[in-house]
């Protein structure tokens, strides 16, 4: 992880925002996969006694800092973060940026993940469900579901799938049960980087 400090033997990305966001786009134009989560104190605090969580945040691309106590807490062990990075800006930044990507939403709120592809003028599909609790394979459920909605929407007019997969996801669901999502689906789909966003993609269409 490019830029990482240690904090509880877990890899935290010292970037800003905009620095955090670079890095995603060159890693979806590289098509490297893999997945991005936010963690706050309680996530990290949360892994101690979940070791499923655990590894799947030692296993993420990239992980921020979005909390201020985790911020602070950094800077009380003597290191040095430039923002903390909230999910919300993260998104509109990277959204605004790059409305030309192919763009997935998976999550539980019906018609939110339209409204931002409207909202931002996006390339994207929406797929509004997603399992209570996490399981393997209700997420393999949701991935095949969404695949299938999104290459019906890359159709030309002459009957060929223009794209099979995505660039990008965001997942929009609690945690744990979204980085345990990501990182179930990651290896099933290594050239689409997703990324864990919570509930703030309610906030976006606010602004």
């Amino acid at each position: 992880m490019d830029s990482a400090i240690i904090l509880f033997d877990l890899p935290v990305s010292s970037l800003g925002v905009q620095q955090a966001a670079l890095l995603c786009e060159n890693r979806v134009i590289d098509k490297k996969g893999g997945y991005v989560c936010f963690v706050t104190l309680r996530s990290v605090l949360e892994s101690f006694t979940n070791s499923a969580l655990a590894q799947v945040l030692q296993d993420s691309f990239l992980n921020t800092a979005m909390s201020v106590p985790l911020a602070l807490l950094a800077r009380l062990k003597g290191h040095s973060l430039k923002e903390r990075v909230k999910p919300t800006e993260f998104t509109h930044h990277f959204l605004r940026k790059n409305p030309s990507l192919y763009h997935g939403f998976i999550g539980p709120t019906s018609g939110v993940g339209q409204a931002i592809i409207d909202q931002y003028g996006l390339n994207g599909v929406s797929f509004d469900h997603a399992q209570p609790m996490f399981s393997k394979d209700g997420s393999l459920e949701d991935w095949k579901i969404f695949l299938d909605r999104f290459q019906k929407n890359q159709i030309s007019d002459d009957g060929e799938i223009s794209r099979v997969v995505p660039d990008l996801v965001w997942i929009s669901l609690k945690t744990p049960e979204q980085e345990l999502w990501m990182n179930s689906i990651a290896p099933y789909a290594p050239d689409t980087l997703f990324i864990g966003v919570g509930d703030s993609l309610n906030a976006l269409l606010k602004r």
